[in-house]
């Protein structure tokens, strides 16, 4: 069972600030600090399960997985908000399960109601609005990548650094990604070892360096290039990357695990 986590209003409003929430005004984000519910989960908890109605969330604190018929289809973590859906009264499309982090920290997320009168008419801002379609439109430009580096049959590295490039947008300081390989390697389809000699290449290409086990510093203009080259076919992209993780195969782990 989720845990119930009380902070001071000024507290969550800190937090908030961190987030795609931050750019509202200030009035505004004192509102939704007052009205947020923070619960902190255990891994494998669930936020909410897919046809369930009525909740929004801002991930406060660790990273939660996105579930589709028992597949994880996408990973996001601090900053990030769910529930979308749920502004317009449509049911949750996927399950939201928490995933404890290397770090250690259990996720906490704050949940808002939205079908209380005050919390719907801040949810229903254009402004707010606006943000919500800049983050949908960069995960159909995800989507959308994955879709032409599929149909190309590009090699591991580039699903991978298209996933990374995600991962990192969908933290709140942009350049900071923390996953397993293990994780990283069910998010892009790819078994342990394969994503282990991707990461390697990413790693002597500059596009990667690890800080700490399972945690990344990502360069999202370096992950732009490779992925460009990848997705319009230029010179070396299909022979080079593959070629050199190649070379990496026998390596063993590059600074990242499960």
């Amino acid at each position: 069972m989720p845990r119930r986590v009380f902070r001071k209003p000024a507290e969550v409003c800190h937090d908030l600030r961190l987030t795609p929430l931050g750019q509202l005004d200030v009035h505004e984000q004192v509102a939704l600090a007052r009205s947020a519910r923070l619960l902190s989960f255990e891994a494998g908890e669930r936020l909410w399960a897919r046809g369930e109605l009525g909740t929004f969330a801002c991930i406060l604190d660790g990273a939660f997985d996105i579930v589709r018929f028992g597949v994880t289809v996408d990973t996001v973590g601090y900053g990030q908000v769910l529930g979308h859906s749920a502004l317009w009264g449509e049911p949750h499309a996927s399950d939201v399960r928490a995933r404890v982090t290397e770090k250690g920290r259990a996720p906490v997320v704050a949940v808002w109601r939205v079908d209380a009168p005050a919390v719907s008419q801040l949810f229903g801002s254009s402004k707010l609005l606006r943000i919500f379609l800049r983050d949908a439109l960069h995960l159909v430009h995800h989507l959308n990548d994955l879709q032409i580096l599929y149909r190309r049959k590009r090699p591991a590295i580039a699903h991978v650094a298209v996933h990374l490039r995600r991962l990192s947008q969908c933290h709140a300081f942009r350049n900071e990604v923390e996953i397993g390989q293990r994780e990283l390697g069910r998010l892009a389809g790819y078994d342990p070892r394969t994503v282990r000699v991707a990461m390697a290449t990413l790693q002597r290409m500059g596009c990667v360096a690890v800080k700490r086990r399972s945690i990344y510093e990502v360069d999202e203009a370096a992950l732009s290039r490779l992925i460009g080259r990848a997705l319009h076919d230029g010179p070396g992209v299909s022979s080079e990357p593959a070629s050199a993780a190649a070379s990496e195969g026998a390596s063993g782990p590059v600074g990242g695990g499960p």
